[in-house]
Parts: C-alpha cells; structure tokens; sequence
C-alpha cells in the first residue's frame, strides 16, 4: 500500500477553517470553522505527540547540483542521493555535515543553495517539535549518517 502526505490534509482543512473565520463573523460559518480549526490542530498535535504519522511516507527531494546522504527509514547505512532526484522513506539527511532529522510523513526539499525546508505548513510544525537539525545521533543508527 502506498503512503500519503497526511500534512497537505492538514494544510488544507487549516486554510478552509481560516477562510469560514475571515468571512463567516459569528454565525454559523464562524462556529463551524472554529470547530474545524481546533480539531484540525488537535488531531495534528496528537499525532505529532504520540508519533503516530507513520501511515504517511517520507519524501526527500534534493534539487541541488550535489548528491547528498540520506539514513534510510529501515536501516543504518547511509545511501547517496543523486542531484535532481528524490526518495521515499528517509528518517535524516546530511548536507555539507549538518545532519536533519525528517520527521515521518514530511516532504524534505533541498534546495539549490543547499538549505533543507519543508513543504506543507504542518510539516514544518511537526519537524520544528521531533525533527530538524540535530548534533547528536538520536540512536547509535544514526552514527553512519554523522560520519558520512
């Protein structure tokens, strides 16, 4: 089965949530997107507390002209990934020696001066709280990954 992106759904129940807010005033459009916006961030919140993104799938892009190395979801050796490229399943990346931390179910984009961002606003949200840069290894798999 393949994964999905659940961040996007979030993005987008977060922007029709917003828009009832600006335009409904407080009738029923109003009540109704304060409703969707706080179970929206709830369910996202939860998620990211209890790490239970895992039905989503991890996707590194790397746009720059360099491979780069990437720590595959399963497994410690660290794998190259080629310019202009992109990867399903990647738990860190190392780019230049920083490595970064991809939470799960995150689009990872890196982009031509080397700078990682993510996509969707929700994944931002989830890689500020478990993701990242990091300086130390989470777990000795990771070690490959800070050497390389």
């Amino acid at each position: 089965m393949k994964k999905f992106n659940i961040y996007y759904l979030f993005d987008v129940l977060s922007a029709l949530a917003i828009v009832f807010l600006c335009f409904g005033k407080k009738d029923k459009l109003f009540i109704f997107g304060s409703a969707v916006l706080f179970i929206t961030v709830g369910i996202l919140v939860i998620l990211e507390l209890f790490e239970k993104t895992q039905l989503t799938q991890t996707v590194v892009t790397n746009n720059s002209d360099k491979t780069v190395m990437i720590k595959p979801e399963n497994g410690s050796e660290p794998e190259e990934l080629a310019p202009h490229s992109a990867v399903e399943g990647a738990d860190g990346i190392n780019v230049d020696g920083k490595v970064f931390k991809a939470c799960s179910g995150t689009h990872v984009v890196i982009d031509q001066n080397r700078k990682i961002t993510t996509k969707a606003l929700s994944g931002k949200f989830a890689n500020f709280i478990r993701g990242g840069y990091i300086t130390t290894a989470p777990d000795a798999g990771w070690n490959n990954l800070f050497k390389a």
